[in-house]
């Protein structure tokens, strides 16, 4: 580990409007809120992209952590800027550490509150991130980051939001009220608190075992510090899908899709019934809660496009698009598992198609027009099923990423004790 790296370690901190913040949260990148992913996902919708390949853009982390995913996102694009938020001074100062250690000088950090940020223009955001801040922060909070959001983009930009929603919370929200309440009475840090107020609820047999069950499972794959994040919030509350796409509306953004690409195929989720439901509703909320209702999510991340660009008429320029954009393939033609498995069941798709796709990728991302004697209809139909069943990712134009290596060293060793698996490269940012 660096020297500068070394210097920022999370400190203790008073308490901001009820987050917890005397510990970093966890270091991490989502890749639903990379632009490859966004644009693949606005494509499959057949919108429009907010920016060219590999062109220039601007991005803008509302609640950024400790910078480290914006870090790689900004050595994965030397062609783009990137900018984070963030109200934790430790979370800031982590970010600024590294990007100096790597060498980038296309990413800012501002350590400050959604109502005080400055310094970024109006209407200049080609995309604006929200991972984690609305359903953890106070309903003041929230609206400043919502507002704040809508401010920054330019008209076509595209916001991503990640957020917890009802009603697949609603069983955990006792134990998080619980919780809470026992952790405010105990000393320590916060993932101490937690430990010791789970322990108790635990003993007193206040938490059901269903939900017991659940948390065991996470806390074997999530590292300690997401808990207390998670759930020690004075002000954490799930909310309704459809009243965060209203939310959106009024302040003139549109719901474009959500980040899930098995949402955009129905018939891999749900029954034929339900589907029939779905297309009766003419409510764009009130579909998608029926939709989360049936699929049983507890989190969603959800792309908002700025309104006066509106989607494509003509969806059969859909296909070109998406033949021309990259992916990677993350298994071998012939090893590879052709199934995922939904609430419709095991769906399988072992075909020409199929293997033809992971064949083409086994030397690296790659482009699928250039595949010949398969119909592009059957090379979109099943590039949907491998990406839902993880076979394939969305990847970006090769190019020239000059802190591709030293970014990959400082943040490996930044994230030794939980590793990302991530690693920047000439196509992006790829899961290794």
């Amino acid at each position: 580990m660096t020297a500068a790296v070394q210097a920022v370690q999370p400190s203790v901190a008073a308490g901001i409007d009820g987050y917890v913040d005397d510990e970093a949260y966890p270091s991490g990148l989502d890749q639903r809120f990379t632009p490859a992913w966004i644009d693949a996902i606005l494509a499959q919708r057949g919108l429009a992209a907010p920016r060219q390949p590999r062109g220039p853009f601007t991005y803008v982390d509302l609640g950024c952590g400790d910078g480290v995913g914006l870090i790689l996102l900004a050595a994965a694009h030397p062609e783009a800027r990137f900018a984070g938020i963030d109200a934790l001074a430790d979370h800031v100062a982590r970010g600024r550490a590294l990007a100096a250690a790597i060498g980038l000088t296309n990413v800012s950090f501002q350590c400050a509150t959604f109502e005080a940020a400055d310094g970024i223009a109006c209407g200049t955001a080609d995309y604006v991130a929200l991972r984690g801040v609305v359903t953890w922060v106070s309903t003041a909070a929230a609206g400043a980051a919502l507002d704040l959001a809508a401010h920054l983009l330019r008209p076509g930009g595209t916001l991503a939001i990640g957020y917890n929603i009802l009603p697949a919370w609603s069983p955990l929200i006792p134990f998080q009220r619980l919780i809470f309440d026992r952790a405010a009475a105990l000393p320590g840090t916060g993932s101490q608190r937690f430990e010791a107020a789970l322990a108790q609820l635990r003993a007193e047999g206040l938490i059901a075992q269903a939900v017991l069950d659940w948390l065991d499972a996470k806390r074997e794959t999530l590292p300690a510090g997401y808990f207390p994040h998670e759930y020690l919030n004075r002000h954490w509350a799930p909310i309704w899908s459809g009243d965060l796409i209203a939310a959106m509306d009024g302040r003139g953004l549109r719901f474009a899709g959500n980040a899930d690409p098995g949402r955009q195929r129905p018939e891999f989720l749900l029954r034929t019934a339900q589907r029939q439901a779905l297309a009766a509703m003419a409510d764009t909320g009130a579909r998608e809660i029926a939709t989360d209702t049936y699929l049983n999510c507890p989190f969603r991340t959800d792309y908002f496009l700025k309104a006066d660009v509106p989607a494509r008429a003509d969806k059969a320029a859909i296909v070109p698009d998406r033949l021309r954009q990259v992916w990677t393939g993350h298994a071998r033609a012939d090893t590879a598992t052709y199934a995922f498995t939904t609430a419709m069941g095991r769906i399988g798709f072992d075909n020409p198609a199929a293997r033809a796709i992971l064949c083409h990728l086994e030397t690296g991302p790659g482009r699928l027009d250039t595949i010949t004697g398969i119909s592009a209809a059957d090379l979109l139909n099943t590039l949907d099923a491998l990406w839902l069943a993880g076979l394939v990712t969305p990847a970006e134009p090769p190019a020239i990423v000059p802190h591709s290596e030293r970014t990959n060293q400082i943040v490996a060793a930044a994230t030794a004790a939980a590793p990302l698996g991530l690693m920047v490269g000439a196509h992006g940012i790829i899961a290794g």
